[in-house]
């Protein structure tokens, strides 16, 4: 059956989709600027410099709020951010309980995801599996990494690239399945190449019986 809707010669779009925020980080500029632009100074200013600043969970969720309230306002539906600062002790619990007041908050207007970060290396050490099963806690959230490394000639090695990203999907499989994001080549080399690694690596984890989404 067909149902046709009179719009009275308006025009319908789709709802705005910020598929890759960075919440946790937003609305400092006037604290810590990145006067050069690079996503090395962006790092310096943001991880660095203002991190202390994320303990505090009244500053993490005034600024998210104020995003997400501007997002809603210009016709965003859904959004999914990097929780940074998760994979530290120190903030993890801030950030968590920001994320978790966001989402809650807008659930009727706004669908916010989370991205549990972890970058690539780490995910073949022992604090993973704490991470991974913290992310497995809250609602709307899915494991993640960011590659921005140059894998090949004196960068990381191939094959541990792709042991790193097995080891991911397998905490991913692990707890039902959670869906994944990484974020490939995030760096300012246009040399890096990890996409044949993601490849290979997660060709090995749907034979392995992984069915999670993987953005």
């Amino acid at each position: 059956s067909r149902i046709v809707i009179d719009c009275h010669q308006a025009i319908v779009v789709p709802c705005f989709v910020d598929a890759h925020t960075h919440l946790i980080k937003t609305q400092t500029v006037p604290r810590n600027r990145n006067r050069s632009g690079t996503i090395q100074e962006a790092l310096t200013v943001a991880e660095v410099a203002d991190r202390p600043n994320w303990k505090t969970p009244d500053d993490v969720l005034r600024r998210i709020h104020f995003a997400a309230a501007c997002a809603v306002h210009h016709g965003t539906r859904a959004i999914r951010t990097h929780l940074d600062g998760c994979e530290d002790p120190e903030t993890r619990d801030a950030v968590y309980a920001a994320f978790d007041a966001i989402r809650d908050a807008y659930a009727q207007v706004l669908i916010v995801q989370g991205v549990a970060n972890l970058l690539l290396p780490l995910w073949l050490t022992p604090e993973a599996k704490e991470h991974a099963g913290r992310a497995k806690q809250h609602p709307n959230v899915v494991l993640g990494s960011s590659v921005g490394v140059r894998v090949g000639a004196n960068q990381q090695p191939y094959p541990q690239t792709v042991q790193a990203m097995e080891a991911l999907f397998q905490y991913a499989k692990e707890l039902d399945n959670m869906d994944c994001d990484l974020h490939i080549d995030e760096s300012n080399d246009p040399k890096c190449c990890a996409l044949l690694a993601l490849v290979e690596s997660l060709s090995k984890a749907r034979q392995s019986g992984y069915t999670g989404r993987v953005v």
